[in-house]
This record gives structure tokens, C-alpha cells and sequence, in this order.
């Protein structure tokens, strides 16, 4: 009981510990990689935003399902003469 512990709780744990400490430098090195990247995609990908009718016909329905979703608050329902043109020029 003097501050010590046993070789084998050492080993058991160091190990453990090791692992994790890698895993995360190689998660911050992977993060810190990317950044520059994804702000790079990003510039690009601004402007086409400006023009939400003509990305919308470009997208395929899966694309098109999660920009709706991510634009609109609550669901969207569609009512008769209406069309989702007219909704997102609006």
C-alpha cells in the first residue's frame, strides 16, 4: 500500500490505455487533415445554393428528400394546384 501497483494491473491497463491514446492522436490528425479540405468543398458548393430550383431538378429523389428536410422546419404538405417549384421560389 505504498502508491505501488502490481506489474500485471500495470501491464493490463498501459495497454488499454495505449490503444486509446492512439486511436484519438490518430482521430485529431485525421480531423486537423480534412478541415482544409471540407472548407475548400464548401467554398465551392456555396454558390450552387443560391439557386435552389435548378440544384433541386439536378438531384435525384434521395438528395432531394434530405435538402427538403433540411430546409423546412416542419413537414410540407401538399395541397391541390401546388407544386414544389412554386414552394421553394417563394
Amino acid at each position: 500500500m505504498n502508491d505501488e501497483i502490481e506489474a500485471s494491473t500495470y501491464k493490463k491497463w498501459f495497454g488499454k490505455y495505449s490503444e486509446e491514446k492512439a486511436h484519438f492522436e490518430r482521430e485529431l490528425k485525421r480531423l486537423k487533415h480534412n478541415n482544409q479540405d471540407r472548407w475548400t468543398r464548401l467554398k465551392k458548393l456555396l454558390p450552387k445554393l443560391t439557386d435552389l430550383p435548378k440544384l433541386y431538378e439536378k438531384l435525384n429523389i434521395r438528395q432531394k428528400h434530405f435538402l427538403l428536410n433540411r430546409v423546412f422546419n416542419q413537414p410540407l404538405i401538399h395541397t391541390a394546384g401546388s407544386s414544389l417549384q412554386s414552394i421553394i421560389i417563394r
